[in-house]
This record gives C-alpha cells, structure tokens and sequence, in this order.
C-alpha cells in the first residue's frame, strides 16, 4: 500500500506542477494587459491598468502558494500505518446521503484531485475544514463538517 501512497502522491506533485504552470501562463499575460493597457488620458476606464495589476498580484500570491506547496510535498516523507487519521493517510468516507469518496490528507494541499489505477483521490490538508475534523479520527467514527455527517470507513496506509 505505502507504493500506492507514493504514487499518489507523486500524482498530486504532478498536477500541482501543472496547475502553477497553468497559472503562471495566464500570469504573465494578465501583466502583459495590464502594462500594455490604454493610460487613464486614452482609455474610458481609468481603472483597467489598476485592475490587471490587481488581479496579476492576486496570481503571483496563489503562484508563491503552490511554490510553497511544493517545497512542503517534496520533503514530505509518508508515514507508517496508524489506527488513526494523520498525515498521508488515504481515508475512506461517506456523507449522510451515502456518496462515497476518498481523501490523501497532506501537507499544504487544497483540494487537488487525481485518478489512480481507476479511482479518484481528493488531496486534502489539515488546514481545510474536512482535513482538520478527520486529523486523529478512527474507523468507525463520524465527524460533523460544515453541518453535514460524515462517516469514517476505512483508513488505508
């Protein structure tokens, strides 16, 4: 199993990577815009250079925010297996209608999805709310998160 955690993660680093790339492109010509923008004398809007800006700094803090994801996930080593949720656990959950998933609980990681020998995993860290509630639960065990039930099922390691 640690090989399908590493795997995982390897996927997660990857789509990560993808995703800051993704970002940076459209970064880059936000600033582009945003420089080459009519100044307030030849525009109608004098606030087109102020809102590229704007929204291009925005892109660079969710850019530094990957950055510092990875650098967290490159050193981050998956532990042994415990009986309860930690750091690069793989659980397995359900919500009060039934709907089933599973969630890779890592460090600095926000709702990264990836598919893995035909399932889907949802990365997850302890700083979302979901995250937070599942750190030091067991099997077994239910958890409220944003008004909804959730059901532990399993915890894989």
């Amino acid at each position: 199993m640690d090989s399908k955690r590493h795997g995982l993660l390897s996927l997660v680093i990857a789509e990560l990577e993808k995703q800051k790339r993704e970002l940076e492109a459209h970064a880059e010509e936000t600033h582009r815009h945003a420089t080459e923008a009519p100044s307030p004398m030849e525009s109608n809007s004098d606030k087109t250079r102020f809102e590229m800006n704007s929204l291009h700094g925005n892109m660079v803090e969710v850019i530094m925010g990957y950055e510092r994801a990875l650098a967290s996930l490159a050193t981050f080593e998956i532990p042994e297996k415990g009986s309860a949720v930690g750091l690069g656990s793989l659980v397995d959950i359900s919500n009060e209608r039934g709907a089933r998933s599973t969630v890779f609980l890592l460090p600095a990681v926000r709702n990264v999805t990836v598919k893995h020998e035909g399932a889907v995993y949802v990365a997850i860290s302890p700083e979302t709310p979901l995250g937070g509630a599942l750190i030091g639960k067991r099997e077994g065990e239910n958890i409220a998160v944003n008004g909804r039930t959730i059901s532990i099922h399993s915890i894989h390691a």
